[in-house]
């Protein structure tokens, strides 16, 4: 008779009553279903403080401790939230954007850029094609539109790479080397090399 006076769960409530079970048993803690449960690993060499960037903009430290090389941290945040990660010195800065949604888990993991982003601006009076020159000097073509006069191309490439731009009869031919280390920006105004 007193097992009749047990409510009936909602599907939601079983839900809740499931995630706490499967955390309990792992030992790990409950996800709320309103947050977004983050784990940032540090692949830096060096330790880094992570700071929650708040609507005004301000920094406010999100984990107490820095986070040792090799480390990872949890946190609890939301959708759009913004963190970004210091080394001790300051010389190195990521910024990490919480994108999964309610319920969900993200990784977001802090290491070196692995890119030069690369910038062609096409100030001659000419369309251009853009190559990347491969190890072998075979050329292949870097973007699928041509960049009209006037336009920007914007690639992700490497310390050495090396690229040609070709206006539509080859008569003009520009040779760009990137010389920028990761992480950072080299712009090239075809008009002047």
């Amino acid at each position: 008779y007193w097992l009749s006076s047990v409510p009936t769960l909602s599907d939601e409530e079983k839900e809740e009553i499931e995630r706490a079970v499967k955390a309990l048993l792992k030992g790990e803690d409950v996800e709320a279903p309103d947050s977004i449960l983050a784990t940032v690993t540090n692949s830096l060499d060096s330790a880094i403080t992570i700071f929650f960037v708040d609507e005004e903009g301000e920094e406010v430290l999100a984990h107490e401790d820095p986070v040792e090389p090799g480390d990872s941290i949890q946190l609890n945040t939301h959708p759009g939230h913004v963190f970004v990660a210091y080394n001790d010195d300051r010389s190195f800065e990521m910024v990490l954007e919480v994108d999964a949604e309610y319920g969900q888990r993200q990784h977001l993991e802090v290491a070196e850029p692995e890119s030069v982003a690369a910038t062609f601006l096409n100030s001659l009076k000419e369309v251009i094609n853009v190559f990347w020159v491969d190890e072998e000097g075979e050329e292949v073509l870097a973007h699928d539109e041509p960049v009209e006069a006037g336009d920007t191309l914007e690639l992700n490439a490497h310390p050495g790479h090396l690229f040609v731009a070709y206006n539509h009869d080859k008569s003009i031919r520009k040779e760009i080397q990137i010389n920028a280390e990761y992480g950072e920006a080299q712009h090239f105004d075809l008009g002047e090399l």
